[in-house]
């Protein structure tokens, strides 16, 4: 008989292993049950909504990916597991739904006649500008003009992301790219996760408004087996990762891989200075695709940080600041090449 595809000998195994960690048998059960999730598509890891109960906090409290919750664990980033089902980054929500297509920017002080060097972030696939916004803040203290946006789809309701595809959000990155470099001026790409691949796209095509990239987390190789299993340590995680399952629609996750499949042949062209940051415990992003970034993006400026007590959510974790100034210092050598 085999339990989701795994055979007697996987099965029996696992459960040895659990008992010798000292789970109680019940909840060893329970593991061997949904350890086949761990191989999941990426998108439904990324897609899986908080708690009911805990949306009315926010106005599109739904749009919150599962990594919202288990990237702030006490695996990952030092979080009780109550603390991980609560998780709300503080005064960083999406807008609400009245306001997707406002962007978040300090654009009316470069109107002011401000000479100011100017950022723009992209978020990751079933997330939002809370993401970012940690490190969209810092710049902004340093002087930056930066502006973030909401992708299509990302409202927190399932029928907009339904209708979202991959070419509307290369489309709504490059006209939000054009719109802020309308001065001529260059413009420093930031990206996390998704955002991080369709960053790249964009620093092929339009290399003369990129003036430097940075990746954040980017999922060349998504999913990261082994960081996934040391989370199922919590039987609220387990009952989320199962109640949860396919909340993110099949055509949404089908986009995303197909963004992964389309990046590989982009890398080589990159040209723009770039930074690759990706921390060693992130559980959606196998760290070897720091190394593959490095070796095959084509620009002669190369920079990579990984971080050692880093999950996926590099803006929120243990490190932080080092992410945040690594970064503003990169941008730094970059304005003035």
């Amino acid at each position: 008989m085999l339990l989701f595809g795994l055979g007697h000998r996987a099965i029996y195994l696992h459960t040895i292993l659990l008992f010798q960690l000292g789970y109680h048998a019940v909840l060893a059960a329970v593991h061997v049950a949904v350890f086949p999730l761990a191989f999941m598509p990426f998108g439904y890891f990324m897609a899986a909504g908080i708690p009911a109960g805990n949306r009315s906090k926010h106005p599109n409290q739904e749009s919150f990916s599962l990594f919202n919750q288990i990237l702030h664990s006490s695996v990952m980033n030092s979080y009780s597991p109550s603390q991980v089902l609560t998780f709300t980054p503080p005064n960083l929500v999406s807008p609400p739904p009245q306001a997707y297509n406002e962007p978040i920017t300090t654009l009316s002080r470069a109107k002011r006649g401000m000479i100011m060097e100017r950022c723009l972030f992209i978020h990751g696939f079933t997330g939002g500008i809370f993401e970012i916004e940690p490190l969209s803040e810092y710049l902004k203290q340093h002087h930056y003009l930066t502006h973030t946006f909401t992708l299509k789809g990302h409202t927190g309701r399932k029928a907009d992301m339904r209708r979202a595809t991959r070419e509307d959000w290369y489309g709504q990155a490059g006209s939000e790219l054009g719109q802020l470099a309308e001065s001529g001026q260059g413009v420093h790409v930031i990206g996390f996760s998704m955002g991080a691949l369709i960053a790249s796209r964009l620093a092929v095509r339009y290399k003369s408004l990129v003036k430097s990239l940075t990746l954040l987390a980017a999922p060349v190789f998504p999913l990261n087996p082994g960081e996934i299993v040391k989370t199922l340590g919590s039987p609220a995680m387990l009952k989320n990762y199962v109640s949860k399952f396919g909340s993110t629609p099949i055509h949404a996750n089908r986009e995303f891989n197909r963004i992964v499949r389309e990046s590989f042949d982009l890398f080589p062209q990159i040209e723009a200075p770039t930074l690759i940051v990706q921390g060693t415990r992130d559980h959606l992003v196998k760290t070897k695709s720091a190394a593959y970034l490095e070796r095959n993006i084509g620009s002669s400026g190369k920079e990579i940080l990984l971080v050692e007590r880093s999950g996926h959510m590099l803006c929120y974790c243990e490190e932080k600041e080092r992410v945040l100034d690594k970064v503003h210092r990169f941008i730094q050598g970059a304005s003035s090449m």
